[in-house]
């Protein structure tokens, strides 16, 4: 049995409105039991281009703000492979023009049941906190702000 969900989610549109179904899905139950919940909006960054196409690559394939905390959530969904590594995340600031810094969670994985449910276990904990906790140490790596690579195309904000 496969352990990726949508395994073909870049090359299938259907697979791809199947899979931003569920992250949307996932997020609204989660997003009921925070505490401050109707302070979050999603989506945040747009995932279409300005005529209308979307993206259709993963980046972003979820994303959610609190403009009260100053604080965003981006998920970056990748595209199966055997990398025994499933799941990434790292804190960054996004900065449109200066003045709305907002710091973001930025979590980047392979769609599996588990990483599913880890991704959404650390939203709650930033929405909460404002910080991710592990329950092990060295559980997921996280890639320092200045050691990674920066995607090749940055998020636009959605109109509003």
């Amino acid at each position: 049995m496969d352990k990726y969900l949508f395994r073909n989610f870049l090359s299938d549109p259907a697979e791809y409105a199947q899979a931003e179904a569920l992250w949307n899905e996932h997020w609204n139950e989660r997003r009921e039991s925070v505490r401050d919940r109707d302070e979050w909006k999603a989506p945040w960054l747009s995932t279409a281009f300005a005529d209308g196409t979307p993206f259709g690559d993963g980046n972003p394939i979820f994303s959610a703000v609190s403009p009260l905390y100053r604080r965003g959530i981006r998920v970056i969904q990748l595209e199966p492979s055997a990398d025994p590594q499933n799941l990434y995340f790292w804190i960054d600031a996004f900065d449109k023009d200066g003045s709305e810094k907002i710091d973001e969670l930025v979590i980047s994985c392979m769609l599996t049941r588990e990483t599913l449910l880890d991704a959404m276990d650390m939203m709650s904990q930033w929405m909460d906190e404002g910080k991710i906790d592990l329950s092990q140490e060295g559980y997921y790596p996280v890639f320092p702000t200045s050691s990674r690579r920066r995607p090749r195309r940055l998020p636009q904000l959605v109109a509003g």
